[in-house]
């Protein structure tokens, strides 16, 4: 048991407020300690908040109320909650167990929907695991998918990247349409990162803990070599200027042509052969043409003797002309096809983005590399819970939760190391004293006396709070402790108290007016930052 007395700027008077320990099931922060902790089980303090009459108004800084919102709802252990790009008529609430449920922008809402059901393939067990993130293409709908990240069941533990594609008809996600872009084992049951973002570079950013127990023992943080203890950067739609891959192929030609005629698609499968499902790729490649059994569809490195290749030329005795009922192809897309198959026809899920700090490495698909990950943006972080980017994408802020005594908040930069485990926020920690100091600044910390757990937030652009505008809004979930700095900071400014609540604060959300919500991982509300009263 512990107890430290806080002062902070109210709107009147300095609010105490008093930490005492007790346990309860725990979330994903873990600051500090190890493994051996129980996976259900976690300290979390109570926070008692007594009213002085000490005047400690510090006009440089604001101060913030909070009051519940949507109050006809509450959600089972939520950890994200986003809208639609350019769509903000419902909201989408990710909760731990694996459901993501969604409901209408409205304050009188009532009832929510299961949009995704993925409780069959989450471990959900540990007090770090679960569905941990979700985001939409930034493309969306013209581009119907979303990307989520989990830990999943199994006889190993393992964190996943994967994209799904919304049906056409229900325009809910087909969970058969699953593809997995990278799977990651754990050598612990703590520390699955679990941000997960797109970038106004419209690349995926998505963070992985340093691998877990307590203190890095496998010393994921300062070895570029595998994907623990970094944030990624990846090209899930493998642009045109890029290599040609698959997933390309398939994205541009495939479900715009073939796919649309009607032959192809889930409903029909022309030959059995579904160019939605999972196995498309396997049985392009592996199996012979129907028409043509001497034939494959696809003979790698040999275009010109690929089945695929003739149908949707028109050659003579390969059949009818693809895609049926639609004018043929023009001679760019079918000189991707052709290109595609020349260099082997990869099956390669994502491309690495130009200016990638390891760019021009083999990828690290399993999470290990004999050389740096070019998939990594940044590392040397213990586990980054929650990231994003300002209104204007200049900067992508992130909470990296601490181990025994500092909470940081980075932003993070292409190839930037921030220390990991070697320090912890800007403090020594392995060695304590004379550690490297050539690494990136943290922009704000906080010490234990204040909070244990961080949780990343937004750099608040609304209008109902005008001394609020500007400032980074981040907070922690231990202590329910709500904090903030000017976005214009440099490292390593002092954070503000702003404000405090009783919950746990497991995640911030951003409406499209750039109003800030948290959420109560344990009473599973919806709360709104207001002015202070």
């Amino acid at each position: 048991m512990w107890n430290s007395v806080i002062s902070f700027k109210g709107s009147s008077s300095v609010l105490q407020i008093t930490l005492v320990t007790i346990t309860v099931s725990g979330l994903l922060g873990c600051g500090g300690g190890s493994a051996s902790t129980s996976q259900n089980q976690a300290s979390i303090p109570t926070v008692n908040i007594e009213q002085t009459t000490e005047d400690q108004t510090n006009d440089s800084s604001p101060s913030i109320g909070v009051e519940r919102v949507f109050q006809g709802l509450s959600f089972d252990e939520p950890v994200a909650m986003i809208q639609e790009p350019e769509n903000f008529t419902s909201w989408y609430i990710v909760e731990k167990k694996g459901i993501v449920r969604r409901f209408i922008n409205e304050p009188d809402a009532t009832t929510s929907d299961v949009f995704l059901n993925l409780t069959d393939r989450v471990n959900s067990e540990g007090y770090e695991t679960g569905l941990l993130g979700m985001t939409f293409h930034p493309d969306f709908p013209e581009s119907p998918e979303i990307f989520v990240t989990y830990t999943a069941t199994g006889d190993l533990l393992t964190s996943r990247v994967s994209r799904l594609t919304l049906n056409s008809i229900t325009g809910l996600p087909d969970q058969n349409s699953e593809e997995i872009l990278l799977t990651i084992n754990q050598p612990y049951s703590n520390h699955n990162g679990g941000a997960i973002v797109f970038g106004p570079d419209k690349f995926l950013y998505t963070s992985l803990g340093d691998g877990g127990s307590g203190g890095d023992p496998e010393d994921n943080g300062q070895n570029p070599r595998t994907l623990l203890g970094t944030v990624l950067r990846i090209d899930v739609d493998a642009a045109l200027e890029t290599d040609v891959t698959f997933r390309q192929i398939q994205k541009h030609i495939f479900d715009v042509s073939c796919v649309t005629s009607g032959c192809h698609d889930a409903a029909t499968s022309m030959a059995g052969l579904s160019l939605e499902s999972p196995g498309t790729y396997q049985r392009l490649v592996e199996v012979p043409s129907t028409q043509d059994a001497s034939r494959f569809l696809i003979e790698t490195n040999n275009p010109e003797e690929s089945y695929l290749l003739n149908k949707i030329q028109g050659v003579t005795g390969s059949g009818a002309r693809m895609p049926s009922g639609l004018p043929p192809l023009g001679d760019e897309l079918i000189n991707r096809v052709r290109d595609w198959i020349q260099t082997g026809a990869p099956n390669t899920q994502y491309a690495i983005p130009r200016n990638n700090f390891f760019e021009g490495n083999p990828i690290c698909p399993q999470g290990k590399g004999e050389l740096e990950c070019p998939e990594i943006y940044s590392w040397g972080l213990r586990n980054v819970w929650r990231m994003n980017f300002d209104n204007n994408g200049s900067h992508l802020w992130a909470g990296d939760v601490g181990q025994n005594n500092w909470e940081e908040v980075d932003r993070l930069v292409s190839g930037g190391n921030y220390g990991w485990n070697e320090r912890e926020g800007a403090h020594c920690y392995d060695p304590a004293t004379n550690c490297a100091t050539d690494f990136q600044e943290p922009i704000t910390e906080y010490d234990h006396s204040i909070g244990q757990s961080i949780t990343g937030g937004f750099v608040y652009s609304g209008i109902e709070i005008s001394t609020l505008d500007g400032w980074y809004v981040f907070g922690d979930f231990i202590s329910g402790t709500v904090l903030a700095i000017p976005e214009n900071s440099v490292p390593t400014v002092t954070p503000s108290i702003i404000g405090s609540t009783n919950m746990n604060i497991s995640s911030f959300a951003q409406d499209e007016n750039g109003e800030l919500y948290i959420l109560d991982f344990y009473t599973g509300t919806v709360n709104k930052i207001v002015e202070a009263p």
